[in-house]
């Protein structure tokens, strides 16, 4: 699915999947490359995974991201993102989205110190 959307059609797409699935993603703005989501943990932001209909999900703070993986399920990136906007420990969203590649960056991020493993 991802790799023939645009990004405002893949930002509509996100937003579609979420009211289906009763996620609250908050707003979905278009970027160049996908899509991106605000949260209080840093940015989420989505993009064409090269891969036919792959997804990428990388989360971030402005001028540094971080690939935490990939996948063809739009639905379930949805439901992972609101998941990452609404705060869940990042133990849980490792266990319920096997998707995800969390790592020392993202840990530090959720503690609010992203720098520290830059």
């Amino acid at each position: 699915m991802g790799a023939h959307l645009g990004e405002e059609d893949l930002a509509a797409a996100m937003r579609g999947a979420a009211t289906l699935r009763a996620c609250d993603i908050g707003s979905v703005s278009p970027t160049p490359d996908g899509a991106v989501v605000e949260t209080t943990r840093g940015f989420v932001s989505v993009g064409s995974g090269g891969g036919e209909g792959l997804l990428r999900l990388s989360v971030g703070i402005p001028d540094f991201s971080w690939a935490i993986g990939s996948t063809d399920d739009l639905g379930l990136l949805v439901e992972a993102v609101a998941a990452w906007r609404e705060g869940m420990p990042l133990d849980e969203l490792r266990q319920r989205f096997e998707f995800l590649e969390l790592d020392e960056f993202a840990d530090a991020l959720d503690r609010g110190e992203p720098t520290s493993s830059q």
